[in-house]
């Protein structure tokens, strides 16, 4: 049997995934990191594309031919997306990785020993990496209603080093030790198949959000134990499937927040509770929607703004290298360069002028002759300069 099936959802990134598959494909497997310390253990991929429209099968095709590419008609979404090739997988164990990640070395073959040397691990989660390297938040606790007030709301904000936040991201723990855990993210998830046939695959439900928390309750309720590796290493660049439709995705996350609490909390939770749990869950989905609505609008007036400041910028260097040009050829109506050609508006000018002071050197008796002549010449050699002001060059 396969020792581990990875398996990466895909939906319209392309890009991510072939860097995902890259990392998997180029990561070195030494002997000693084996199963038993004596071999390697056998990797299987696969690749199931939620009818996806940006050519991502085309391309796994052509780059990685040794992976199993399963295209889905529709998109099914994560769960039922993930089931597929849940299905379709041989292996021992099934890693579930999204294609938006970067496996470091080694972390295939360390979460394979660590949950070979646990068999009371039923589910084992990575240490994730933020694509600036700072530790992400993979592992928590389970949520509870109380949690759920301080969470990405004014509360939250009001008070932002309150307890339960702290607890539920288990911000006092350095994430650097195994441990046990409530639930993994299922960004990197490593789930034994045993484990899977006792409790089932994700609950479809959930199209997406929430999905990864369910099963790791599910396991936990079955006596399965939840467990962090933090020597299996991965970089996960977070929502790029789900940045392509914010709004539509934060509605789906607390509509799977809702289900999630009336899947395992309903039987003892008092029922005059829900309403204001269902209100808080659409006032909060209500408020990060706007507030998502309110950020595109900035940034969209934003550029607009940054491209008009740009756009004068242009115009003024424009103008200026204009007014330099009309301030060159008024000199040269004036006085010609030494050594440079006299243009037409020039050489009219310096006629005019050279005529004007001969007829002055001629009948020097005469008052006022000069200046009357110089005007005219001053007159028309401006009525050309004029024009020249006017003509596209300037």
């Amino acid at each position: 049997m396969t020792d581990l099936s990875v398996i990466l959802l895909n939906w319209n990134t392309r890009d991510d995934l072939l860097r995902a598959l890259a990392s998997i494909t180029r990561a070195p497997r030494p002997v000693a990191m084996g199963a038993g310390g004596a071999e390697p253990p056998t990797v299987e991929i696969l690749v199931v594309d939620n009818a996806s429209t940006d050519g991502s099968a085309e391309r796994v095709r052509e780059a990685f031919p040794s992976a199993r590419l399963i295209v889905n008609p529709v998109n099914l979404g994560f769960s039922a997306g993930n089931n597929v090739g849940i299905q379709a997988a041989k292996g021992r164990y099934l890693f579930l990785l999204n294609p938006d990640t970067v496996v470091h070395d080694n972390a295939l073959e360390t979460l394979v020993a660590f949950a070979d040397g646990r068999p009371e691990a039923g589910i084992v989660g990575a240490k994730l990496l933020n694509g600036d390297g700072s530790l992400q938040a993979s592992c928590r606790t389970f949520p509870t209603l109380v949690n759920g007030f301080f969470r990405d709301t004014p509360l939250g904000r009001l008070f932002p080093k309150n307890r339960f936040n702290r607890d539920y991201l288990m911000k006092d723990w350095d994430h650097n030790s195994p441990r046990e855990v409530d639930w993994v993210s299922g960004a990197a998830m490593l789930l034994r198949r045993e484990t899977l046939e006792e409790i089932g695959g994700l609950d479809e439900s959930f199209f997406m959000y929430c999905e990864d928390v369910d099963v790791c309750y599910r396991a936990k309720h079955h006596g399965w134990k939840v467990l962090y590796c933090p020597d299996a290493v991965i970089t996960h660049l977070i929502a790029r499937a789900s940045d392509q439709n914010v709004a539509a995705m934060l509605v789906e996350r607390h509509r799977s927040m809702y289900r999630f609490f009336r899947k395992h909390y309903a039987a003892t939770t008092n029922p005059f509770v829900w309403p204001l749990v269902v209100a808080g869950l659409v006032t909060r989905a209500g408020a990060l929607v706007v507030k998502n609505r309110v950020d595109r609008w900035r940034q969209a007036a934003a550029l607009q703004r940054s491209a008009r400041e740009a756009s004068f910028r242009a115009e003024g260097v424009e103008g200026a290298e204009g007014a330099e040009g009309a301030e060159g050829v008024e000199g040269a109506e004036g006085q010609p360069l030494q050594g440079q050609p006299l243009t037409q508006s020039a050489q009219r000018a310096a006629e005019i002028n050279q005529r004007s002071t001969e007829r002055t050197e001629e009948t020097p008796w005469v008052e006022g002759t000069q200046g009357a002549e110089g005007s005219q010449g001053s007159e028309e050699a401006g009525e050309q300069c004029s024009a020249r002001k006017g003509s596209p060059l300037a």
